[in-house]
């Protein structure tokens, strides 16, 4: 009798301890990329500073494109690592501007790069000084990064 009510008590908290893994790991597979971007472009409040004419015209649209063309949401650690700083930023301005929609296009950039930073950093090796695998998706990593940085 006291064997059967011992398996019981652990099969439940084995039962509970994989509902709670389960809940702590984030699903990245969420949004998929075209939603992604969808949703940071229709939610995001540009900076009005951004709003008045210069001589830098030119300039300013150069700077403006840094956050188009990011095409890593769904990517893997090997992609990521290959990538070009550029799209590395654009998606990393994608989840951003999700994760917050309310902040100027300055602050935007400044927690994209932040977010590129701890991503690469990251990828880069693991604890014991080895490349972690390339088959772990990128999106997980920034989910990691994004609640460690803000």
């Amino acid at each position: 009798m006291k064997n059967i009510f011992w398996k019981i008590i652990v099969v439940f908290f084995a039962v509970l301890a994989y509902y709670q893994i389960k809940s702590l790991i984030p699903e990245s597979s969420k949004y998929d990329r075209d939603v992604m971007r969808e949703e940071a472009r229709k939610n995001y409040k540009e900076d009005s500073k951004n709003d008045y004419k210069t001589n830098y015209e030119s300039k300013r649209s150069q700077e403006n494109n840094w956050n188009e063309g990011g095409d890593l949401h769904k990517s893997y650690v090997m992609d990521w690592r290959t990538a070009s700083y550029k799209n590395k930023l654009a998606t990393c301005a994608d989840w951003m501007a999700v994760v917050d929609n309310t902040i100027s296009m300055n602050e935007l950039k400044t927690r994209a790069e932040n977010l590129v930073k701890c991503v690469d950093e990251a990828v880069a090796t693991d604890s014991k000084g080895q490349q972690i695998s390339g088959t772990l998706k990128t999106a997980d990593i920034a989910v990691s990064c994004v609640q460690i940085l803000f």
